[in-house]
């Protein structure tokens, strides 16, 4: 049983889908690829568990080669073109994923009994390499953000599992190899040089006596 067909953002022809056989005993994962319009068809499960069948694939329109697929026991992603899958579970539960949607560079995610999940800004997905991942840190690239007027304030009787909404400002991602030993400070500055804000991993002690004080 086919679940679903992903049509490949980058070659004219291409496309990914996923299958299913569990209904007759076969628990295996199914993905298939093909680069010439259905022709040839060639099998990308290298990496995923043999008992976790699969549910769904869609590829990142972003970035060629970027796959994520969804599976009976969670997700998995390929930076590969499916050549090989590693676990993206993250903090989401091992659940059925039924479906998956990508929308202004986040991911959303359909499972089977705990509800949908997003994963906000998958734009460092987009420039992980195998040069960020040895580097001892790294700056990603901020996705494009706008300046508006916003707030999430608590209401009396919120439901504690209620999603929230995206943090007002810039969403900055960073990767710091060994944060024992790796001091590292960034300084968000206005055009025309004037300091806005600046985080540090080591905090200046001089500056928080002056806040304190």
């Amino acid at each position: 049983m086919i679940n679903s067909i992903e049509f490949d953002p980058f070659v004219k022809g291409g496309a990914y889908v996923a299958a299913t056989s569990y209904k007759a005993g076969d628990y295996r994962p199914y993905l298939f690829k093909t680069k010439d319009y259905g022709k040839t068809w060639t099998k990308i499960t290298d990496g995923i568990d043999p008992g976790h069948f699969t549910r769904v694939v869609r590829a990142d329109p972003k970035r060629e080669g970027l796959l994520y697929a969804g599976t009976e026991f969670g997700m998995y992603i390929s930076f590969d073109d499916g050549g090989s899958w590693k676990p993206f579970q993250l903090n989401l539960p091992i659940v059925p994923v039924t479906d998956l949607t990508i929308k202004n560079d986040n991911l959303i995610v359909a499972t089977q009994g705990r509800s949908f999940w997003l994963i906000d800004d998958i734009t460092p997905l987009h420039q992980l390499n195998e040069t960020v991942a040895k580097s001892d840190i790294h700056l990603f690239k901020p996705m494009p953000s706008y300046r508006m007027n916003g707030a999430q304030a608590g209401r009396r009787g919120q439901p504690k599992n209620e999603g929230t909404n995206h943090p007002n400002g810039v969403m900055i991602h960073y990767f710091l190899k060994d944060t024992t030993k790796t001091v590292a400070s960034l300084e968000i500055l206005e055009k025309s040089g004037t300091l806005i804000k600046k985080f540090a991993t080591k905090p200046d002690k001089k500056q928080m006596k002056k806040i304190e004080n």
